[in-house]
């Protein structure tokens, strides 16, 4: 996707494809634990140089204390693990799939067959309860739970997801 068809209209906006990079999308292993599928998330993010490998343990740190404080597992195969950290200048995102699922303590039971990985500056609260707002109504407006497991490239299942249409904004700013 070039970059212009990315920009947002506003320097205080900032469009889902900005956060979650199109086509970077890790897919899991059968039987990967909820600790192990956020490391392997956290570790795909540096890898692609959208945050500090240096960082990576702070990082993981971060997103498994916040999941400590009550499930971001919201159901129907869905979760939304997420943090505030120092480590990032803007919002990051990157989306993990399991076609077997993860065992994330979900609300409704079911097993968590997608992931959206969330890093926000620590100050961005504002920006980043709008993005997880964003993404749980953008989201529950379709049928994934089902469809998930169809064979996707990256690029495809971005695209599938609506997280690489320039459309798709939210507010980043504080």
């Amino acid at each position: 996707m070039s970059q212009a068809t990315c920009e947002s209209a506003e320097a205080v906006r900032l469009h889902l494809c900005e956060v979650f990079s199109p086509g970077l999308v890790v897919y899991f292993e059968p039987g990967i634990s909820k600790e192990d599928s956020i490391r392997q998330l956290v570790l795909t993010l540096a890898e692609h140089g959208k945050l500090p490998v240096r960082a990576v343990e702070e990082v993981i740190a971060d997103v498994l204390r916040r999941e400590m404080l009550g499930t971001t597992a919201m159901g129907r195969g869905m979760a939304f693990p997420h943090a505030r950290t120092s480590v990032v200048d803007r919002s990051r995102g990157i989306v993990g799939v399991s076609t077997a699922g993860i065992e994330f303590g979900a609300l409704d039971g079911m097993p968590t067959r997608l992931l959206f990985l969330l890093l926000s500056p620590a100050e961005s609260r504002i920006g980043h309860l709008q993005i997880l707002g964003r993404l749980a109504k953008l989201l529950g407006d379709r049928t994934i739970q089902y469809t998930v497991q169809i064979p996707r490239t990256p690029e495809q299942l971005t695209e599938f997801l609506g997280l690489s249409s320039p459309w798709q904004e939210v507010d980043d700013s504080v």
